[in-house]
């Protein structure tokens, strides 16, 4: 029996396996960052006014005890680590501020990543305990954490450098009178620093996909078609107000986006998609179902009268034309009672609502764009007759 085969496979299965190995690693490199589409996901889902909140507390506390630490035997010691830290404290106020006021952009959390691994970084060095600025280190890996969620693996591994930058010479220092203590702490921290977020980042990217396939739009992390079908029957009988209960539901299409793709790119284009996403997410109400039905087009459902109805059509419109991408929108809204809709199935009262709404959109299209149309009905039937 020849064992040529056999030779060949196991002279091969290490080329295979490497190669497979330098693909994951640089797919994983290269990988995109999360955060504008999480962040309007986060966003369509209610909850991210409670990440934001979390965020800004868990800075405040970390202001909270650097100062704290100004005024142990144990913590900083006086004269210039003393200013540091009140230069942290401070510094850690102002983020949290403007973690309670906005939503910052993809390009301010990366600097709020970059900024506060600096800072971390400060308050271990200074630590009159070098023992307890090594176990402060420990800190990097919640900031990891968000990196790995948020973000792409560059900024995680920057996260992780200044982390086992700054356990590394603490430890240098505990080893002048215990090695074998510095050693095993070093090796405690930086593996804590380097699991977590490279852990957060891997299982991210790989569950991300399931969780968003079926009912959300990865690139804009709004819901899709089927998703805003399956949101809208289930709030169908949430979203009105008992004094007013109207429905509003409003077609966004872009104006000539083709030109835009065609003239700067694709990647333009996914940019702007992204953008007029958030733009959504920030004018519509806060009980809206907001989605991208498909290519350039998206939907908003909320309850609404129809004089704001009117109100958030124009809103919508404005707030698309001043994205720094150059797109306007065309928008079609349509207002009704909700007992027009209830009078008929949930589904095929949606299917009509996204009917008359793409019907009024087109006008507001063959008027020239970049502009709003809204109808009302006293009943699905009657609206059907436009």
């Amino acid at each position: 029996m020849s064992t040529a085969p056999l030779r060949r496979w196991l002279v091969a299965t290490p080329r295979r396996t490497g190669a497979g190995i330098a693909r994951r690693i640089r797919r994983w490199w290269t990988a995109p960052a999360h955060y504008d589409w999480l962040s309007v996901y986060l966003a369509n889902r209610g909850v991210r006014s409670a990440v934001q909140r979390s965020i800004a507390l868990a800075v405040f506390f970390l202001g909270g005890i650097e100062f704290l630490m100004v005024y142990s035997p144990a913590g900083t010691p006086r004269g210039l680590p003393a200013l540091v830290a009140v230069g942290i404290t401070a510094g850690c106020l102002v983020m949290g501020a403007l973690w309670l006021r906005n939503w910052p952009t993809r390009t301010q959390s990366a600097a709020f990543v970059a900024v506060s691994a600096l800072a971390i970084g400060s308050a271990c060095l200074i630590e009159a305990s070098t023992m307890s600025g090594l176990m402060a280190a420990s800190l990097f890996s919640l900031l990891g954490g968000y990196a790995g969620i948020f973000h792409s693996m560059r900024l995680v591994i920057l996260n992780i450098a200044v982390a086992v930058v700054v356990a590394t010479i603490l430890a240098f220092e505990i080893a002048e009178t215990d090695p074998v203590l510095a050693v095993a702490k070093l090796l405690a921290v930086v593996g804590m620093i380097t699991v977590i977020p490279v852990m957060c980042q891997t299982l991210f990217q790989i569950l991300a996909p399931d969780a968003l396939n079926s009912g959300t739009d990865p690139l804009t992390g709004l819901l899709n078609r089927r998703g805003f079908y399956a949101r809208a029957v289930e709030q169908f009988e949430h979203v009105c107000d008992p004094q007013d209960p109207h429905l509003m539901l409003a077609m966004v299409d872009l104006d000539r986006f083709k030109q835009l793709n065609d003239t700067a790119g694709h990647q333009a284009g996914d940019n702007a998609l992204v953008a007029v996403g958030e733009a959504l997410i920030q004018c519509a109400p806060a009980n809206a179902v907001v989605a991208r039905y498909g290519g350039e087009e998206f939907v908003v459902m909320a309850a609404a009268s129809a004089d704001e109805a009117a109100h958030i059509a124009a809103d919508i419109t404005h707030a698309i034309a001043r994205t720094p991408h150059h797109v306007t929108a065309s928008v079609g809204a349509v207002t009704v009672p909700l007992a027009a809709c209830q009078a008929v199935p949930i589904n095929l009262g949606l299917a009509t609502l996204v009917g008359l709404a793409d019907k009024a959109m087109y006008e507001a299209k063959r008027a020239g764009g970049d502009r709003f149309c809204h109808r009302t009905a006293a009943a699905i039937g009657d609206a059907q007759a436009w």
